[in-house]
């Protein structure tokens, strides 16, 4: 017996050795494409991932959702679909070449960011530029159209919808004030909001004044700005906590050593530790905006929470133990 067969039958991983046919779709690849044309009325491919995947009866099999995304990347590599856009909600849509599609009634939202997508590993085949070409489109909206220059700096259009140009412009100053360097800026929209926030917060702390009640104050408020909605208790419960036992205490101030003496302190009230993780998570939260504000140094934060998932209000159907 080969030492590969011994390897499978011991169940561990084998390695995906490489295509014999590289320029040949696989029997699944096919029937991927084919439920995509199937769904695709004239307005594009623009089902979930788990509907693209899912058999239309019990004759062929069902895909994961790791298993789709894996095919329609190499679809995209091949040429067969293209990537038009997304809709409001945020879902792709896909065209295909031999398909002839009229704009107005394939749903691609102009303003949904993409730029997000040119992180992913398979970046390089995000390109609308064939999509555009199947719909006739010349004057199609680009990044750069979804920014408006304030005094030098690119501001998001959501951003001038909500607050003033005065608001706005106070908050580019001081925005430029704490970084001369532009090179520091990671995100500009995230910092320039922020400082939004400080700006029209009642009484803005100062750099050196800055408590942890202060940034999780803010946070809860730039969450939910209105009248508390029925999400709003999660943050607000969990920052209720937070500013009762770590309030006064300075960013500056803060370490390690306290946050373990307020997880000793909230055990105490024997309180379970899911609670106190999802306390952790919106605390965590609330210093990333405070560093991104330049309040708090990055890598103090890194070493006070380490990254972790983002807290929220539990969705619809979740399964909810006892707090």
């Amino acid at each position: 017996m080969s030492v590969a067969a011994a390897q499978h039958i011991e169940g561990s991983p084998r390695r995906r050795g490489p295509r014999k046919q590289p320029h040949l779709l696989t029997g699944s690849e096919e029937m991927i494409l084919r439920r995509m044309m199937r769904i695709d009325r004239g307005e594009g491919c623009h089902a979930t991932v788990e509907r693209i995947g899912l058999s239309v009866d019990d004759r062929h099999v069902s895909f994961s959702v790791s298993q789709t995304r894996r095919h329609l990347r190499r679809l995209r590599e091949m040429g067969h679909i293209h990537f038009a856009g997304q809709t409001a909600s945020g879902r792709n849509v896909y065209l295909f070449s031999e398909r002839e599609y009229r704009p107005e009634q394939v749903p691609v939202c102009p303003s949904r960011p993409l730029d997000h997508l040119r992180t992913l590993p398979s970046a390089a085949s995000w390109s609308t530029e064939k999509a555009v070409a199947i719909l006739n489109l010349t004057d199609r909206e680009g990044p750069e159209a979804r920014v408006t220059l304030i005094d030098g700096f690119p501001v998001n259009k959501q951003l001038i919808k909500s607050y003033s140009e005065t608001t706005i412009k106070r908050a580019v100053a001081a925005l430029k004030k704490a970084y001369p360097d532009p090179a520091m800026m990671k995100n500009r929209t995230a910092l320039l909001r922020y400082f939004i926030t400080l700006d029209t917060a009642p009484s803005a702390p100062s750099l050196i004044s800055s408590t942890v009640g202060d940034a999780v104050a803010r946070f809860v408020k730039r969450k939910h700005p209105g009248p508390d909605p029925a999400p709003a208790s999660f943050y607000s419960k969990k920052a209720e906590q937070l500013e009762r036992l770590l309030g006064p205490i300075r960013l500056a101030e803060l370490t390690p050593a306290e946050l373990t003496l307020y997880q000793r302190k909230r055990r105490s009230e024997r309180v379970q530790e899911g609670t106190v993780k999802a306390e952790l998570k919106v605390l965590r939260q609330a210093l990333g905006e405070a560093a991104a504000a330049g309040l708090l140094e990055l890598s103090v934060l890194e070493n006070l929470l380490p990254t972790s998932s983002r807290a929220g209000p539990r969705k619809p159907g979740a399964s909810e133990g006892p707090r």
